[in-house]
């Protein structure tokens, strides 16, 4: 599982998976629950599916470059560099769910939204960037970078 194509692949049905959770079953309670002033449920719901589906597809290709790049032979002699490039990758996927969770909050800011139906946005984005970057890594990285992810040093 820590070589191409099946750790692209695994990471691949993580991402989809929790689009589908995330895009279908979460959006749909939103839609459900907020109290909409400017669009109707239906126009959220496809607005909120291509934000989703923006941050997975961003998250799934910051773990395709760390798998393009822990796979490279050379990463087995600077493991301490390959190390730091794994944790800007992190803080990568990091700073891409809360931006989307920004880009959230604007297209939706004449909505009403409460701080708890925020906080499952937020959520979402976590669970749609860094979260499966981490636990596909750990569980997926090349063999030369195998004990980069936080949980595996």
């Amino acid at each position: 599982m820590r070589s191409a194509p099946l750790n692209y692949l695994m990471t691949g049905a993580v991402f989809g998976l929790l689009w589908v959770a995330f895009g279908v079953f979460v959006n749909s309670w939103l839609a459900d629950n907020i109290s909409f002033n400017n669009l109707s449920p239906e126009q959220f719901t496809s607005r909120y599916q291509i934000v989703l589906g923006i941050t997975a597809l961003i998250g799934f290709g910051i773990s395709a470059v760390w798998y393009a790049f822990g796979s490279k032979k050379e990463n087995a002699t600077v493991v301490a560099k390959a190390c730091a490039r794994w944790t800007t990758l992190l803080v990568c996927e990091i700073v891409v769910s809360v931006a989307l969770f920004g880009a959230f909050a604007i297209l939706f800011r004449g909505e009403g939204v409460t701080g708890m139906q925020y906080g499952v946005v937020y959520f979402g984005d976590a669970i749609l960037t860094f979260v499966p970057f981490w636990v596909c890594s750990l569980v997926a990285s090349p063999k030369f970078v195998e004990y980069c992810p936080i949980g595996k040093r």
